[in-house]
């Protein structure tokens, strides 16, 4: 198993077990391994405890998830659960972008829909095939990916926001005028953890099946889980990632030793994005997918962070219905 930095002021800590709701198939030879997972004591989780938690693993930039450091009395924890808050508090006729066939992929269009119109979608697939995950057996009755729409890479709404407390460590978004900011208008700037500039925030929103396909951010990443289990494949960057944004393969490319595991901009793809299916690889199509590094594998459940740092591969697949947060910050 891969030794990971510990963290010896901790309360608790274990590693997480292999998420078993799906067949994990990236490579014949090679068997996932898990992200350390560290407990914090709730009763004296605070800001600071997580910018302290986090730092480490930001300089040496390895993922992390913390467990348990979401309040289960956070209003987001329980209220996005109902599908009638979630529309009266967003609003039936706010515009939302969406994905058909349940994956988040930068060359499928995106279609905008009201959000009303997407929660009567969920009520609807709820009512057919449940809100988890039912197994891979071959009565099972499961979604054609053609059911599957998924609400991905929207901008948080602005009336979900008091729903939850954003981190400190992020920086700008905990930007508050009060008494207790400091000069630069920082809420407990000690906390800020890289330079505390937020790029964007997103909500991810849709029902078992929908999928993150294998892709890196060129930006650190904290993925805050809310509603429903996600199950989160990770791969560690490789050193020369990013540095050709435009790079492009042919088919010709497809064995070639020079091509990368990932064939990241082959078959149309953006630079950051890999057309492998990590679950089914057709190694055939792919040969060069058989040198994939050692997969990090976790189960992100409500109440949780995982820190993800930039440039490192991921793939996200929803087990329930699922909400969660992103902010991508530097």
């Amino acid at each position: 198993m891969k030794n990971i930095k510990m963290i010896d002021s901790l309360s608790h800590k274990r590693v997480i077990q292999f998420a078993r709701s799906r067949k994990f198939s990236v490579n014949r030879k090679k068997r996932p391994v898990p992200i350390e997972e560290l407990n914090s004591n709730l009763q004296q989780q605070s800001q600071n405890e997580l910018s302290r938690i986090v730092r480490p693993y930001y300089e040496i930039q390895e993922p992390v998830l913390i467990r348990n450091f979401i309040d289960g009395g956070t209003p987001a924890i329980h209220r996005w659960k109902d599908l009638d808050y979630l529309c009266d508090k967003v609003g039936y006729n706010t515009p939302c972008s969406v994905e058909i066939g349940g994956s988040y992929n930068s060359n499928i269009a995106r279609n905008e829909i009201l959000f009303g119109e997407y929660i009567a979608y969920m009520n609807l697939f709820h009512e057919q095939y449940g809100s988890t995950s039912k197994g891979t057996g071959e009565n099972d009755n499961r979604p054609q990916s053609e059911e599957l729409v998924y609400m991905a890479q929207n901008h948080l709404f602005p009336s979900l926001k008091d729903d939850f407390t954003m981190p400190d460590l992020v920086g700008s978004m905990s930007k508050l005028k009060t008494k207790s900011s400091d000069s630069c208008g920082f809420r407990n700037s000690r906390n800020i953890v890289g330079h505390g500039h937020v790029y964007s925030t997103m909500i991810w929103f849709g029902p078992s099946h929908c999928i993150s396909p294998l892709h890196y951010d060129p930006l650190d990443n904290l993925l805050m889980g809310f509603v429903g289990k996600k199950k989160i494949v990770l791969f560690p960057k490789d050193q020369n990632d990013g540095d050709d944004y435009n790079r492009t393969y042919s088919s010709d490319d497809s064995k070639s030793e020079k091509t990368k595991w990932h064939y990241a901009g082959y078959n149309g793809q953006q630079y950051n994005t890999s057309p492998v299916d990590i679950c089914n690889p057709d190694y055939k199509l792919y040969p060069n997918f058989e040198n994939v590094p050692q997969a990090w594998e976790c189960l992100l459940q409500p109440g949780e962070i995982l820190f993800i740092p930039k440039r490192w591969w991921h793939h996200v697949t929803s087990l329930e219905t699922a909400v969660s947060v992103n902010i991508w910050w530097r």
